[in-house]
């Protein structure tokens, strides 16, 4: 939400900006505004309207790739560690 606010050329524009992303916390909830801008951040939609899309389609409620990657656990008695290596 703050990107999309630091974005903004003249203070008029943020006030709208501002205005619109309270009546989407009203319409949609504050607890669902936030991770819909943070959706739209990670995909590089960086409109109202964008997020109003994510809102609508309840795209802030599905997990998104960058939470589903896991780390891999090489701990195994094939993998050899750095200090085979020199």
């Amino acid at each position: 939400m703050a990107q999309l606010l630091n974005d903004t050329k003249t203070h008029e524009q943020g006030y709208r900006l501002h205005n619109m992303l309270k009546g989407l916390a009203k319409e949609f909830g504050e607890d669902r505004l936030n991770p819909a801008c943070q959706r739209a951040i990670e995909i590089g939609a960086t409109s109202v309207s964008n997020v109003r899309s994510i809102l609508r389609n309840q795209l802030d409620r599905v997990v998104s790739a960058e939470e589903q990657r896991q780390e891999v656990n090489f701990e195994h008695d094939n993998v050899r560690g750095p200090h085979h290596y020199h």
